[in-house]
């Protein structure tokens, strides 16, 4: 019996000026998720190289945003983002849903009863 052969790993690619460009833009507001718009990299290699060149990931959500997020979401929806600069609507959303916030557009559907009326989601 043959000894499995271990993986290979691919070859060391020096980043490109698009790359590094890309990097340095996106990196500090969306973290390893723009390995979408850097399709040949690892996660593992943006993050290693994004740490060579000193950048950092985004950054935890303050108590300051955390606060304006649970007056203002709840009224405003992700319009909100204006009073949030550095945080998309992605980030906002994401993180008003782990907070159990809802946008104004869902807490206006519901009834005195606190239940949703038939036929609204």
């Amino acid at each position: 019996m043959t000894p499995k052969s271990l993986p290979t790993h691919k070859p060391l690619v020096e980043w490109n000026a698009r790359e590094l460009e890309v990097l340095r833009q996106e990196y500090p507001l969306i973290g390893a998720a723009c390995q979408s718009l850097l399709p040949d990299r690892s996660p593992a290699a943006i993050h290693a190289q994004a740490k060579a060149l000193g950048l950092r990931p985004p950054h935890r959500w303050s108590e300051e945003e955390l606060s304006i997020l649970r007056r203002e979401y709840p009224l405003r929806g992700e319009a909100c983002r204006a009073m949030l600069p550095g945080r998309g609507a992605l980030a906002i959303n994401v993180q008003a849903y782990r907070m159990g916030l809802r946008p104004a557009t869902l807490s206006a559907r519901r009834t005195p009863s606190g239940k949703t009326p038939r036929g609204c989601p």
